[in-house]
């Protein structure tokens, strides 16, 4: 079978599926994505091609059609490409498309017998997308809404869609429910799994992956850890850092390891330091804190973020309602102690009474959540729901792939 994966990054979410679907040699997977550096990352038995952009998304004449633009810009160069395949003789009977970003836009003209599976991750509405905006206003909520419109047709358009989770779903039009299938892509927990006893005894070591710079943590040292994409709003990295003054205050022989860019991704920038959360709120505890005692590791390697989890003496995730990060359902599948803060976004993903809770709104109740915590008496080790792991994810996607190819 020929089968044609679409997505603006390589391999994001279509990871392991592409893995399974090569790994059995019966097909030829095509793989077209935006991002350019995808070498390292390449998967035995897939052809990975490259989109080219016609252009660059230029202000249109109306700033609230950027994000329209960009995704007929996107569903051009999809088209271009797969021209291009059509004359090698490259015809897919499957495609796999991230939704949302134009990529489906025109399938259905140039394959109109190709079944078309449409990933979508989220519909933005204001109640959600506020936490994005530091001053949410109708302008803002007007252009949420228009954004919509190339999920909305990218929906129309697929013969099936899948959301990761339940949450996610429960965001989408209650029209298109019937068509949304709930598949998670699947934890390895082969890999991400519990630390032997004795892990605690070794000296943690943590390699910065862009600058090369190590931390290298005692035995002795507590950790408390936090991982994100991004120190932003929308991942309740403000209300983290500013619990740090009253933790370091109680305990003594403390680190605090905080993962991730020095960046926003999903939310505003901060009013100063320009717009940087972390120079910001770093300048705020300054007098507050022992900066040496916390380190900023940028982004980790998965061997080292896994360490980390391993390591830590409690790891705190915070989130608003938005998709939940995979760094969360790692954490739990490493069996962490875990503080996060009790929403849609985080409710199921761990076996009850397996994580700690707490309430993003309350400053006070972070800090004495975060004290509770670190309590060796009050230790729980995270369990992740059999739903989200690998093996179930894969068989889920199995059944469901063999019932829309025979279904007429």
């Amino acid at each position: 079978m020929n089968i044609l994966f679409i997505h603006n990054n390589y391999p994001a979410q279509f990871k392991y599926l592409c893995s399974q679907m090569s790994s059995s040699n019966k097909h030829r997977i095509i793989f077209l994505t935006a991002n350019k550096v995808y070498i390292q990352n390449h998967i035995k038995n897939l052809q990975v091609k490259s989109l080219k952009l016609i252009r660059i998304n230029h202000p249109p004449l109306n700033e609230y059609l950027r994000h329209i633009e960009g995704g007929f810009i996107n569903a051009q160069a999809t088209m271009n490409a797969l021209k291009d395949l059509k004359k090698e003789n490259f015809i897919p009977e499957l495609i796999i498309t991230y939704g949302g970003r134009g990529f489906g836009l025109f399938l259905r003209d140039l394959f109109p017998k190709s079944k078309i599976i449409g990933y979508f991750e989220w519909w933005l509405k204001s109640e959600t997308a506020k936490y994005m905006k530091k001053n949410f206003s109708i302008k803002d909520s007007h252009k949420i809404n228009l954004r919509n419109m190339l999920i909305l047709q990218e929906l129309e358009l697929c013969d099936a869609a899948i959301v990761p989770t339940q949450w996610q779903k429960s965001q989408f039009p209650a029209t298109y429910h019937k068509k949304l299938k709930v598949i998670f892509d699947g934890i390895d927990t082969n890999f991400f799994h519990s630390a032997s006893k004795d892990f605690k005894k070794n000296i943690l070591s943590l390699k910065n992956q862009k600058s090369g710079e190590t931390f290298q943590i005692l035995p002795s040292e507590k950790i408390i850890s936090y991982a994100t994409r991004g120190m932003e709003p929308l991942r309740g990295f403000p209300e983290f850092i500013n619990a740090l003054p009253s933790t370091f205050s109680r305990n003594k022989n403390l680190k605090v390891v905080i993962a991730g860019k020095d960046c926003s991704i999903y939310s505003y920038p901060a009013p100063s330091h320009n717009g940087s959360w972390k120079q910001y709120l770093m300048e705020k505890i300054n007098n507050h804190v022992v900066k040496e005692n916390i380190y900023f590791t940028g982004t980790l390697s998965y061997n080292d973020y896994r360490n980390l989890l391993w390591r830590s003496n409690l790891h705190c995730y915070f989130t608003r309602p938005y998709i939940t990060s995979w760094s969360f359902f790692e954490a739990i599948s490493c069996g962490a102690n875990i503080l996060t803060n009790r929403c849609e976004a985080t409710e199921g993903i761990a076996e009850e009474g397996s994580i700690s809770w707490t309430n993003i709104n309350n400053q006070d109740e972070i800090n004495q959540s975060i004290q509770y915590g670190l309590d060796p008496v009050n230790q729980l080790k995270s369990k992740l729901n059999p739903r989200y792991n690998l093996e179930s994810c894969l068989k889920e996607w199995q059944d469901f792939l063999n019932t829309l190819i025979t279904s007429k």
